[in-house]
């Protein structure tokens, strides 16, 4: 198959694979700017102050470099870090930071797509050639899906900021939107989701350091691309074990993501009330809301009534009752399709995962959150040594072994005093049976 037919394939592939994250990205965009150029509207020049004990938040920056920029020391970002290590204490906790975690903004969509494709066991010649590839069919308007995304987070790489994607829902330049608080606020944004929410579970996570130390991410965005140079057993069975633990852990993926994209924006937005409107512009969920939507809408009853299943059970809670609870309910998003992202305003684990999240938060307190992610992740499966059949066993049939249904079990934890992490981490293990990932 020659390079041409390949990426033609490839786009076809990535087509049907990322259609409701297209559709997604496009709606958030969207909502985003419309939200954010409100409430500058409303709050006309913004006056950023100081809070105490906290890093001053900039919304404006300096002048953009003309390659690539490392966020990583750019005071907005500085204090989301410090915002985190002032809330949660991760470093105490985990013995791990994300301080020095890459954060980069790309100002074309050769920025954006170079680190995805630079570890790919391909010939420079043909990564260069797919890089071509994708940026001619950008310059005639036919945008890959890869490029359709704000922001991606490699494992073990850092995080990657499309400013070249957001600056044409803009209609401004990259370096225009980078400069603008309308285009930082959302930069930041990104960031702290593929930050602080994928990157937390990557690199602080047992879960996220097995799967990260046998390259899933690696294979996986090899089969995004479809660029392999040889086909092996190896290749296969890792791509298998990416889908399988992915369906498994898709919920808390990105529900803890969104969550913690939210709760930054609203830590920063309390700290400067002069901001507050212009920042608030993450998305936040009410799974009752939810709950009554899919009630009225064509074809989400069965959705809805599994969201109740869940969410609101009418039998005693076990560990079996939530997996089979969480099993329906992932059954019935899937099932409506489109139609649930249409409804809703985002994918079901983005929304229903936040819920969860936010479950937990309301009843145990929002500092317990990180950790509640750490336990549910605090799973090692042998990766290297497993065979996908009992991986996919046990997964499904285990539901101490499904992080989905770890999390999930936690919305049912006895209250105890609100934002004691130690306490809550002796609830999880005494009550739960899950090993916390500390005392």
């Amino acid at each position: 198959m020659d390079l041409d037919k390949r990426l033609k394939d490839m786009e076809r592939k990535l087509a049907q694979k990322t259609a409701a994250i297209e559709s997604n990205a496009q709606q958030r965009l969207r909502a985003l700017s419309r939200r954010i150029d409100e409430a500058v509207a409303k709050i006309g020049r913004i006056d950023v102050q100081t809070p105490a004990g906290v890093q001053q938040i900039e919304l404006s920056v300096p002048a953009l470099r003309s390659e690539r920029v490392d966020m990583s020391r750019e005071r907005s970002v500085e204090a989301v870090d410090s915002i985190m290590e002032a809330e949660f204490d991760v470093h105490g906790r985990l013995g791990g930071s994300m301080a020095a975690y890459p954060t980069t903004y790309c100002e074309s969509a050769r920025e954006y797509i170079e680190p995805l494709v630079a570890d790919m066991p391909v010939s420079d010649s043909q990564r260069e050639g797919l890089i071509q590839q994708i940026e001619q069919a950008a310059q005639q308007g036919q945008l890959p899906p890869i490029l359709q995304s704000l922001g991606v987070h490699i494992p073990g790489v850092g995080c990657f900021i499309n400013g070249w994607y957001m600056a044409q829902g803009a209609g401004v330049s990259p370096r225009e939107l980078f400069d603008s608080p309308k285009g930082f606020a959302q930069i930041v944004t990104t960031a702290s989701h593929e930050k602080w929410g994928h990157g937390f579970i990557t690199e602080l996570t047992a879960s996220g350091a097995e799967k990260k130390s046998v390259q899933l991410g690696k294979h996986h965005l090899a089969d995004q691309f479809d660029v392999r140079t040889v086909d092996t057993p190896d290749h296969a069975r890792l791509s298998e074990q990416w889908e399988i633990l992915f369906f498994s852990s898709q919920y808390v993926e990105e529900g803890y993501a969104t969550w913690i994209e939210r709760y930054l924006a609203e830590c920063i937005a309390q700290r400067n009330p002069n901001c507050a409107e212009f920042l608030r512009t993450a998305p936040s969920f009410s799974i009752d809301a939810i709950h009554a939507a899919l009630s009225n809408a064509r074809g989400g009853a069965e959705c809805a009534q599994a969201i109740q299943a869940l969410f609101a059970p009418s039998a005693s809670i076990s560990f079996e009752s939530v997996h089979a609870a969480m099993a329906d309910l992932v059954a019935a998003v899937d099932a409506m399709g489109d139609a649930f992202l249409h409804t809703v305003g985002m994918p079901g684990c983005y929304a229903i995962g936040f819920c969860i999240v936010d479950a937990i938060a309301q009843r145990q307190g929002p500092k317990c959150i990180p950790f509640a992610v750490a336990a549910a992740c605090n799973i090692q499966y042998g990766l290297a040594q497993i065979s996908n059949h009992d991986l996919r066993n046990y997964v499904t049939t285990h539901p101490n072994l499904n992080v989905n249904t770890r999390l999930a079990l936690m919305m049912f934890l006895s209250q105890g005093t609100k934002d004691d992490v130690q306490g809550f981490m002796g609830r999880v293990r005494d009550e739960l049976g899950i090993t916390p990932p500390f005392g």
